[in-house]
């Protein structure tokens, strides 16, 4: 599967001190506030892997500002006011040299997280293992840290166990550079001077469309293994491919995945699956043994029959059609996507008789005891993956006589979850699109019914409103005022 994956067409090094030499005539170097008599350290080399950070090179370029976030830029500007150094940095970068529209923006500075606090009322202090602030513009995040600088020299590289717990270590732009996971989210842009500051050779990775580690992989991703479903999530999301070396510690370090926080992991794994390549992303799944490590339960089935495989494939297009769409899918219909081929089994499947439902639901009870507690899946989203699985059985056709009305069954609150999986299947393979027409109306009545619903309670509260009943309501329970009592005995004249 290597091989699949193109490596650079230069010899020696894979791809640092040429690409800094091909660019000399375009780009400026600048010596920095490192002291170039201290090497790097051992955990950013390896063989082949020698960074030249210390070579910074400098692009100027000028987004239009209505590109950027303008409540990111107020951030930058008040911590450059208050005397700290804020640099745009991460995905956000990257996604304006690719011409996309950034998701969010992050920002590194040299305000440690309680001088950020200090500067923004609306900011909180999250983060154990490395502490971060973030600045809340209504349901609008921006993330701001501060620079980390290099792990001690007692960081020993020949260790058995190289997962990092604590990280609050604070240093300069250049290191915070170098402690990136990736070189296309280790460039800077400094908003005043309009430049792009690269310190890891990352604008070579973007034009030649690389995911590299910053350093040797043997090391940076047993540092922090959820590097790995990073990895995937950019080389799908933004169709880059991965450098060999890379992928080849993808590949032997992904049951070190399973020592991560389990909230990490799946909030990795919904962001891969909004991503927009869900199904490409499932490849990779596959391909580096992730999904063994991530849903053992889903992989051994589909090891033993790969004729499930093109359910997967529908279903995780389906997802990404939502997200061209515009649409945002729950987490629960993204778990359900990636358990219900195997929850359904063969007899479901083949469109027999629904008495293997029985089977099939004590057989998802069982995944479902074993994944949920294993990621943390919040209680909500679990009930609600069940119920959208066992709600196929009453929206494909029975012979049976129906215990239930259409009407009620799109009250149930996971019904819209459902009905896009059935799509999904409908549209796929052909099957039951009569039904789905009768489905599809039923929804929109309830819909429309919903809607006029709401509307008719706003009216009513804003009758409530304009005829003062809050105030009288209010006038109601308070207490009556009374003057000083008036004296008995008549006042000495």
């Amino acid at each position: 599967m290597v091989g699949a994956f193109a490596p650079r067409s230069r010899e020696g090094n894979p791809g640092r001190r040429d690409n800094i030499a091909s660019h000399q005539n375009t780009t400026t170097f600048n010596e920095g506030d490192w002291d170039r008599s201290n090497p790097l350290p051992a955990y950013l080399t390896g063989k082949n892997y020698s960074l030249l950070s210390l070579a910074q090179r400098e692009k100027k370029i000028a987004f239009d500002s209505r590109c950027l976030d303008a409540d990111a830029v107020r951030v930058v500007e008040r911590l450059v006011k208050n005397g700290h150094t804020a640099y745009f940095v991460g995905g956000c970068v990257r996604d304006l040299l690719l011409g996309r529209k950034p998701k969010d923006f992050d920002i590194a500075t040299t305000a440690r997280p309680r001088q950020v606090k200090k500067l923004f009322r609306n900011c909180w202090i999250i983060g154990r293992r490395f502490k971060l602030a973030h600045v809340n513009f209504g349901t609008k995040t921006v993330e701001v840290s501060t620079f980390r600088a290099f792990l001690p020299e007692t960081f020993d590289t020949d260790r058995e166990d190289l997962l990092i717990r604590r990280d609050n270590l604070f240093g300069t732009p250049e290191q915070d550079a170098c402690r990136r996971d990736f070189t296309i989210n280790g460039l800077f842009y400094d908003l005043g001077r309009g430049v792009i500051i690269d310190n890891v050779a990352g604008l070579q990775d973007i034009e030649d469309r690389i995911i590299r580690t910053v350093g040797d992989p043997e090391v940076r991703l047993p540092e922090d293994p959820v590097r790995i479903l990073r990895a995937i999530k950019f080389a799908s999301r933004i169709d880059f491919k991965i450098e060999p070396a890379t992928y080849e510690a993808m590949v032997r370090f992904a049951p070190d995945i399973s020592r991560c926080a389990a909230p990490r992991v799946l909030e990795e794994i919904l962001r891969i699956l909004r991503g927009g390549a869900a199904r490409q992303a499932f490849q990779y799944f596959w391909d580096t043994d992730v999904l063994q490590v991530l849903l053992p339960e889903v992989d051994d089935r589909l090891r033993t029959e790969p004729d499930l495989l093109p359910r997967y494939h529908v279903l995780l297009e389906n997802l990404d059609h939502m997200v061209a769409r515009g649409l945002r899918p729950s987490p629960a219909l993204c778990l359900a996507s990636l358990f219900l081929p195997v929850a359904e089994g063969p007899e479901i499947i083949s469109g027999k008789p629904h008495k293997a439902w029985e089977q099939a639901s004590a057989g998802l009870n069982a995944m479902m005891e074993s994944f949920c507690p294993r990621l943390n899946v919040p209680r909500r989203d679990a009930g609600r993956l069940r119920d959208i699985i066992a709600l196929q059985k009453r929206l494909r056709p029975s012979s049976s006589r129906r215990r239930y009305t259409r009407a009620s069954l799109t009250r149930h609150p996971s019904f819209g979850d459902a009905l896009e999986i059935f799509r999904a299947y409908c549209q796929a393979f052909g099957d039951w699109g009569e039904e789905l027409e009768r489905w599809d109306e039923a929804w929109a009545t309830h819909k429309s019914t919903a809607d006029s619903a709401d509307g008719k309670e706003d009216k009513k509260n804003q009758r409530r409103g304009s005829s003062g009943g809050q105030k009288k309501r209010g006038s109601r329970n308070r207490r009556r005022r009374r003057g000083p009592k008036a004296s008995s005995t008549p006042k000495n004249t």
